[in-house]
């Protein structure tokens, strides 16, 4: 479902929220559902998975068949769950611009933020680090601030955008591990095909 600062996996124990602060960048009025206004299932997911508090059972049974009746019902629990959230909507219904990137970013840094983690990027001609996403990355990480950076969606075959191919920028690409095997180009489950670990999905971009 939408995301919002008082989703119940999102609210400590103690009755304070995980996401601290939330700052609009992308134009549209706040909490837009839909492709604008932060209210969408990625970014969801990568909250839940920084610091989701497991507050919430999901059943997976209505997502899936496969499981035999195990494990039917689960909690998310995220890495850090004692991290709190600076969410930054750069994401407009009318697209993404590198201003608003470097807006988020240059506030990150201002406001406190130890980790930067960004799900955007670009393949600008003749790149050498100096776009102003590699630019303004670059003087996060002189500040202090871990900057980390999907590594893009362009499969295997030298494909590395901005700003993930700069030094000072952890790259994250995408494996299958202890996931489902998948169809390529699909998250469809594949009946009774068991697991596949630690391998380099083929739409993941790399060197």
């Amino acid at each position: 479902g939408p995301i919002a600062p008082y989703n119940p996996d999102f609210i400590r124990p103690n009755g304070s929220p995980v996401i601290s602060d939330f700052e609009n960048f992308g134009g549209d009025p706040n909490f837009t559902p839909g492709g604008g206004g932060g209210w969408d299932i990625e970014s969801f997911l990568d909250m839940s998975s920084i610091a989701a508090q497991g507050n919430e059972i999901f059943n997976l049974n209505d997502w899936t068949n496969n499981l035999g009746g195990k494990c039917s019902t689960i909690r998310i629990l995220g890495m850090a769950p004692g991290a709190s959230i600076m969410w930054l909507d750069i994401a407009g219904q009318h697209g993404e611009t590198n201003s608003t990137f470097l807006q988020a970013i240059q506030y990150a840094v201002a406001n406190g933020a130890n980790v930067i983690s960004e799900s955007f990027g670009s393949n600008p001609n003749n790149d050498t680090g100096i776009d102003p996403d590699s630019l303004a990355n670059a003087a996060a990480a002189a500040a202090g601030v871990t900057v980390v950076a999907s590594s893009g969606d362009s499969g295997s075959n030298n494909s590395l955008g901005s700003p993930g191919d700069i030094n000072q920028v952890i790259e994250a690409g995408a494996t299958t591990s202890f996931q489902y095997r998948q169809l390529i180009g699909s998250l469809k489950e594949q009946h009774n095909s068991g697991y596949l670990d630690n391998n380099v999905v083929a739409f993941s971009s790399s060197r």
